[in-house]
């Protein structure tokens, strides 16, 4: 039962890890196309706040 229940989570994970991606990506080319491109460790910043918010919205 535990074993279901980690790959379970696991392929939640990597479901929600690829559609996170594509969301970087197309917010990427939408700034790219605006000329509003932000610094990378200001980006890294956003995404880590992002995840962190994700985390605790979800406990």
């Amino acid at each position: 039962m535990v074993k279901s229940e980690n790959f379970s989570q696991n392929t939640q994970f990597a479901n929600y890890e690829k559609w996170f991606n594509q969301e970087i990506q197309v917010g990427l080319l939408d700034q790219a196309a605006e000329a509003k491109l932000i610094p990378g460790k200001k980006a890294l910043q956003n995404i880590k706040n992002f995840c962190k918010e994700q985390l605790n919205s979800n406990v």
